[in-house]
């Protein structure tokens, strides 16, 4: 068997697809399961790739694992350049454990809070980790 990592072009829109709504892609926020999600993502890739992006820190980089001998997407992974940005942050949830003393009752009380945080100087993401299970 032979394969090749590479950018992912119009072509593979297809392949993809079937790889986005595999049982195994459930979950995968960063690949769209439609067509059109997917033009568009593979759009946005392929001016990342070729550095016509006004602001590159919106570049996203879809890669895919081709199997070259039946000429089939089987895999792909994505690297967003910049995940949180202030127009659009990376929203994420914080646990605290909190202790509260309560002088009247004499005792420490231990809890947890759950505080929504925002990051808008995100970093690189790695992201759409996907491989065909017939590959794995």
């Amino acid at each position: 068997m032979s394969f090749r990592l590479r950018p992912a072009a119009g072509r593979d829109v297809t392949d993809l697809h079937s790889l986005a709504t595999s049982l195994s892609a459930r979950g995968f926020l960063t690949l769209p399961s439609e067509p059109r999600g997917l033009k568009q993502l593979v759009g946005l890739s392929e001016k990342s790739f070729s550095g016509k992006l006004e602001d590159p820190d919106q570049g996203e980089y879809l890669f895919v694992l081709e199997d070259l001998e039946k000429q089939k997407v089987i895999g792909c992974s994505l690297i967003v350049a910049r995940h949180g940005t202030p127009s659009s942050p990376h929203l994420y949830f914080e646990v605290l454990e909190v202790q509260k003393a309560s002088p009247h009752l004499k005792k420490v009380f231990k809890h947890q809070i759950l505080r929504m945080r925002l990051d808008a100087e995100g970093r690189t993401e790695l992201g759409g980790l996907i491989v065909d299970p017939a590959y794995r």
